[in-house]
């Protein structure tokens, strides 16, 4: 859940409309280096998130001054694009469309999302073996990492039709009945089989950090973490220098590996 959000478009950013395989458009910007791009990079938000957040826009904007194609979007059922949140399930459909718009530039791509995020682009990466890695941000593993105030009202945003109206009317989101992947990331992330790395912010208001310590103890190696002081929730200024390392981390392993035939 991010609430900082800005319908800008940020100076020098290609916006381009996008359509996944089930027909829902999606608004998505994309930040470029200067000169060819070292790889690839998809920022997915969080619930109530936008591509053109203050801290997504930052995120992105650090990333390209590193020599990095940077592409985010609104999610389905938020912001410029069409269709309804389902909270992680059929918005792999978005991320693959985004993925496949990064490749027509650069093979590697790394998925990097933040809370909502987290959880679509672990659902990706168990059906994109070619990625070169995933980031995840802010990611719950039980109820009992999401007690606290703000995470009570995410869920109740997601799971009471009253909390969905809220979201609809007042935020302008709009979520599925019965959302969700009914899973916890815990129980699948240890099959994916490519770079992982878990940031979490030590202040983060909404989801308590040792989520974070969970995620990692149930992920497979190659894996990363790190809990960043100065962070909060999702992408924000005190995120930045600990995403950026993560990505960095995720394209030097993955250089590492022995590559998979396409």
């Amino acid at each position: 859940m991010n609430p900082d959000r800005d319908a800008h478009r940020p100076h020098g950013v290609e916006e381009v409309e996008l359509t996944t395989r089930d027909g829902v458009r999606l608004a998505a910007d994309v930040h470029r280096p200067d000169g060819e791009p070292r790889a690839g990079i998809v920022l997915a938000h969080g619930l109530t998130g936008s591509r053109r957040g203050a801290g997504i826009v930052a995120q992105a904007r650090s990333l390209a001054g590193r020599g990095l194609l940077v592409v985010t979007y609104d999610g389905r059922g938020h912001g410029a694009s069409s269709g309804n949140s389902t909270v992680g399930v059929t918005e792999v459909h978005d991320l693959a469309a985004v993925v496949a718009h990064a490749r027509r530039d650069t093979s590697t791509v790394v998925a990097v999302g933040a809370s909502l995020g987290a959880v679509t682009i672990l659902e990706y990466a168990l059906t994109d073996p070619q990625l070169a890695g995933i980031v995840m941000v802010s990611t719950a593993t039980s109820w009992g990492t999401m007690l606290t105030p703000r995470g009570l009202g995410a869920t109740a945003l997601t799971q009471a039709r009253i909390g969905r109206a809220i979201a609809r009317l007042g935020l302008g989101v709009r979520i599925e009945p019965d959302a969700g992947t009914g899973y916890w990331p815990t129980e699948r992330i240890g099959e994916v089989g490519m770079p992982v790395a878990i940031v979490h912010g030590r202040d983060d208001p909404m989801v308590r950090p040792r989520a974070a310590v969970d995620l990692f103890d149930a992920a497979a190696d190659p894996r990363h973490l790190e809990i960043a002081d100065g962070m909060g929730h999702s992408f924000g200024a005190g995120g930045v220098p600990a995403i950026d390392r993560a990505v960095a981390w995720v394209l030097a392993t993955h250089r590492e590996r022995p590559q998979r035939a396409t």
